[in-house]
């Protein structure tokens, strides 16, 4: 059950309208990863500003400082809790992602001072009243551009629902995901097509490889048991076919001896990273943009 809400005083009551009137004026571009899909299906099924993070406390049983926290984008969701959520509005994770997918994007260029930086930018409706200095979108016929809110912008202001800026190595690279569960293949590679990569799941290593030999991908990751196998064999061929790409592991959290000891013994000898389950999309993603674009790469 919930936690209960102990009873306050009129200070205290002042303070949580407050932040929940500081829920709805979060910029939306600072919403990432979990929150962001959050806010999407948020959107599509009307919920209120104000009622989000009350909503996110019943549905996941969290205390509402933790609920709150997700709404805002300040702390990560889990798979499982963007499962329950959309649960709750009848809807899979699979169609979460793929209504987020559907935002279009478009190319526009960064401004702040003297710097001008070229991102992906995801739209959202025109803002009459945005808070001083807040990231906001303005159009110049077929041109977009992003900068601080102020009162020296010409023309509408519109919201921006998410932002992307890659460093040019990452943006587009191909990524492969293998395991035999599509409930967190999927997900993930829905995560890295929304960051900018080109994902591709794999549920046999067969077919994995396969395609690799065709046509090698930029990263790979993998779970370490697929079919009844490990991935020992895969790793040590793709490694010796490229030295630097990034290989990430994952597995079980609670795995047997032996097998933190092989991937142990993969880690030292070909270079590769590992995650446990549940993954956290995020940090996946940041490990594979810091890698790919790392200088010493070939």
């Amino acid at each position: 059950m919930p936690s209960k809400i102990p009873s306050r005083n009129m200070s205290e009551s002042d303070d949580r309208d407050a932040e929940i009137a500081s829920a709805s004026a979060a910029p939306a571009a600072a919403l990432t990863g979990g929150a962001f899909y959050a806010r999407t299906v948020f959107d599509r099924h009307g919920v209120p500003h104000s009622e989000r993070s009350r909503l996110v406390e019943r549905i996941l049983q969290l205390a509402y400082s933790a609920a709150h926290r997700r709404v805002r984008g300040k702390a990560s969701w889990t798979i499982e809790e963007l499962e329950a959520l959309a649960a709750h509005f009848g809807e899979t994770l699979d169609e979460v992602f793929l209504a987020a997918a559907k935002m279009r994007a478009d190319s526009a260029t960064l401004v702040a001072g003297d710097l001008r930086v070229k991102v992906q930018l995801w739209v959202g409706d025109q803002t009459n009243q945005p808070a001083q200095g807040e990231l906001v979108a303005t159009r110049d016929g077929a041109r977009w551009t992003v900068v601080a809110a102020s009162g020296d912008v010409p023309g509408p202001m519109y919201e921006i629902r998410q932002l992307l800026m890659e460093p040019n190595a990452t943006y587009g690279a191909r990524i492969a995901v293998l395991g035999d569960e599509p409930g967190v293949t999927e997900p993930l590679c829905a995560f890295l097509r929304q960051s900018g990569f080109r994902a591709d799941a794999f549920h046999a290593i067969e077919s994995l490889q396969q395609s690799a030999d065709a046509q090698p991908y930029d990263g790979y990751v993998l779970d370490w048991m697929v079919g009844g196998q490990t991935v020992g064999a895969l790793v040590a061929r793709v490694r010796a076919a490229d030295a630097r790409c990034p290989i990430a592991i994952f597995t079980a959290r609670n795995e047997r001896g032996d097998v933190v000891s092989d991937i142990a013994d993969m880690m030292a000898r070909h270079d590769v990273r590992y995650f446990s389950k549940p993954l956290d999309p995020n940090m996946i993603t940041a490990v594979l943009r810091r890698l790919i674009a790392m200088p010493s790469r070939a």
